[in-house]
């Protein structure tokens, strides 16, 4: 019993260092950017159709140590995009709205003051197509989706940092699928 006992204190010792020596080493951070979003939707001949448009990041993470980082972000278009398609017997239109909320993990590249992430995630999807034609019915689609990410970092302070990002994920305009991606720039304050 006793060398149980002792062999529990040590792990316990260890484990207290390494947690110890990892929160030392841990820096959690949040921003917001801004930028163009891009949605690839059909545009069929002769109706409305608009696939970019303003966009905002909400983002937060946490750096165990250099290299590796682990982040939520919130992704989503200010406005709506205009889609089009057409079948053998019908053309139709409406306007379409995504939602993204990602967790991914990233590893930084440093290059000088400049720092470069990628980053590879998991991404819940949330689409709303509303039909603006007759017959067409609205739908939704929430679906889990592969997030990829590329960034940069400039710091402007120890706590501030320009950050330029690109997310990447799939969505779903009524019946069809296509990249959605944001191209976005802001600031990351680290605590």
């Amino acid at each position: 019993m006793k060398r149980l006992y002792c062999k529990t204190q040590w792990l316990g010792l260890a484990g207290a260092l390494a947690l110890a020596t990892m929160q030392a080493n841990a820096q959690p951070y949040a921003g917001a950017s801004a930028g163009v979003a891009q949605q690839s939707t059909l545009c069929a001949a002769g109706a409305p159709c608009s696939n970019s448009k303003p966009a905002l990041k909400l983002f937060a993470g946490y750096q165990w140590n250099s290299p590796w980082v682990g982040e939520v972000a919130y992704l989503r278009g200010i406005s709506k995009f205009t889609a089009s398609d057409s079948n053998a017997t019908q053309m139709w239109f409406g306007s379409y709205q995504a939602q993204v909320l990602g967790a991914s993990a990233g590893y930084n590249m440093s290059l000088g003051s400049v720092q470069w992430q990628a980053r590879a995630g998991l991404a819940f999807v949330h689409a709303e197509f509303l039909s603006a034609t007759l017959g067409v019915p609205n739908s939704r689609d929430s679906t889990v989706q592969p997030l990829l990410g590329l960034g940069l970092r400039h710091s402007l302070s120890p706590g501030l940092a320009f950050r330029a990002d690109l997310d990447v994920t799939r969505s779903k305009a009524y019946t069809r699928s296509g990249s959605f991606s944001l191209l976005t720039v802001g600031l990351e304050q680290r605590f």
